[in-house]
């Protein structure tokens, strides 16, 4: 009996041993599956959250690299406020070329930047453009400095120089897209509701950023031959004021290069180039030779393409930023704005075209000829 009882415990723990052995290994194998799912839940959660860094750190690259342009003129001054102020050695921070620079704020004209070397100011919107993707920067191209001469006829009533300052930013616009079609930086003083006021600090933009030509266009009338500059966009600063020569009366003194003086009837619905007198202490007397040249490749062209009659080429000493100008600088008068007929011509499209087509020819022909080097 005594081994009957000990053999039925004996089978009894054998079965508890069993079923404990059955019940730990279940729950080892539970366990198991618990860890893979939880782990397998952590290498999803973590794939997701280096999927999400990713296209974070994506998008911030692209908005990084949609901030980041790249200076397109041979020198660039960084200054402290929207304002162009004159180059101070050791205080003005100058870009060069290709350098690169984030844009922080885009406000018409000006745009606000960080340098590499993380300093912030402000940069002549139009001297900055697209970075080139880490590339080495291709050859400097021209930059050409295009001048709008608005309201030279502000004592009007009749709206007609407001017409006149819109034509001349349209046709601003338009000869932009051309020229930096054909591989020409254009950097514009002016645009639709702003522009710099004063012509004397046209001219020192134009100068700290070493454009290769300068062309300021206008339209002006017989009777007062060619339009002064005490009207200017955005302001009406006098010459005075800039330190420059006060506009005067431009048929008294503006001189035709073959030393006669050009009278209104000269010029009655004609085109005209205006350039500063080789013999004056302006800064553009240097290059009164290149200015005649760059101006006669312009008139040229210019007459052709749109059939306006040639007014010739004029020294005066009546436009300031012209005068003030380090490199080949002249004044465009694009026709007579008292030529009803011709005026109504100008509005349309279609002679804007030639126009523009004219201008441009006449600045390539330059800037690719021996005149321009």
């Amino acid at each position: 009996m005594k081994k009957l009882i000990n053999g039925l415990l004996y089978s009894i723990l054998l079965a508890v041993a069993a079923a404990g052995t059955a019940g730990v290994a279940h729950f080892i194998v539970q366990e198991q599956g618990r860890v893979e799912l939880e782990a397998q839940q952590r290498r999803l959660a973590e794939a997701e959250r280096a999927k999400e860094e990713a296209e974070r750190a994506r998008q911030e690259e692209a908005q990084r690299n949609e901030n980041l342009r790249a200076v397109v003129v041979k020198e660039l001054p960084v200054y402290q406020k929207k304002n162009i102020t004159k180059i101070k050695a050791g205080r003005t921070q100058l870009l060069s070329y290709g350098d690169e620079v984030t844009v922080l704020q885009e406000d018409g004209l000006y745009t606000k930047i960080r340098t590499e070397q993380d300093d912030i100011g402000y940069v002549w919107s139009d001297c900055i453009g697209i970075r080139t993707d880490g590339q080495p920067p291709v050859a400097e191209p021209k930059v050409v400095v295009l001048d709008v001469n608005l309201s030279a006829h502000k004592q009007d009533d009749t709206g007609q120089a407001e017409e006149a300052d819109a034509l001349c930013l349209s046709l601003a616009a338009g000869l932009e897209t051309v020229l930096e079609a054909r591989g020409l930086e254009t950097v514009l003083t002016a645009r639709a509701g702003e522009g710099v006021s004063s012509s004397a600090k046209r001219a020192e933009l134009a100068n700290q950023i070493q454009a290769d030509v300068m062309l300021q266009i206008c339209l002006g009338s017989a009777s007062s031959d060619a339009p002064n500059e005490s009207g200017e966009a955005g302001g009406r600063d006098s010459e005075a004021a800039d330190g420059g020569a006060d506009s005067g009366d431009a048929a008294v003194h503006n001189q035709g290069t073959d030393g006669s003086t050009d009278t209104a009837d000269d010029k009655a619905g004609s085109a005209a180039v205006y350039i500063a007198t080789p013999d004056s202490q302006h800064p553009a007397a240097k290059r009164s030779a290149d200015s005649k040249k760059l101006g006669k490749k312009i008139i040229k062209y210019y007459t052709k393409q749109t059939g306006i009659k040639n007014g010739g080429i004029t020294e005066s000493e009546d436009t300031v930023s012209i005068s003030q100008s380090k490199m080949p600088a002249v004044m465009l008068r694009l026709g007579d704005l008292s030529d009803s007929t011709q005026y109504r011509k100008m509005k349309k499209e279609t002679f804007q075209a030639k126009m523009i087509q004219g201008i441009a020819d006449g600045i390539e022909a330059y800037l690719g000829s021996e005149g321009a080097q």
